[in-house]
């Protein structure tokens, strides 16, 4: 998993270490043993966390249902906490632009599906 960032914005030791705390605890994940690496090959310095999803004592694998719910609302809960800038996270109101379909309907002057959903997701006889 990885955290955007705005260009510029490198949080110091203290509070990336609350970070991995924090989403280790939301994934139910903080007995679990960890790897955490930041690097700045982006324009953005930015933190990775590889989770071993192996429980070391009890050898018991823990899968979380549906994380990418927990680590958003902890990365919005975090990002006040911290005074870090806010990341637009998934759902309704803040889709994320497909790159792929935004190319390809650039490129071929041809609407997606996706496309037609989004621009008649309003539509009464639509459903």
């Amino acid at each position: 998993m990885s955290g955007e960032q705005v260009k510029g914005e490198k949080p110091d030791i203290n509070v990336l270490k609350d970070i991995e705390t924090e989403f280790a605890k939301a994934l139910g994940l903080e007995d679990h043993q960890r790897v955490v690496g930041t690097h700045t090959n982006t324009d953005n310095f930015h933190m990775h966390i590889q989770f071993n999803l192996v429980h070391p004592e009890t050898f018991r694998m823990h899968t979380p249902y549906r994380d990418f719910q927990f680590l958003q609302s902890t990365a919005a809960m975090l990002e006040m906490k911290h005074g870090l800038q806010v990341v637009k996270g998934r759902g309704q109101d803040n889709e994320r632009d497909n790159g792929k379909v935004r190319d390809k309907e650039a490129n071929s002057w041809e609407q997606s599906f996706s496309g037609y959903l989004k621009e008649h997701r309003n539509d009464p006889d639509c459903g």
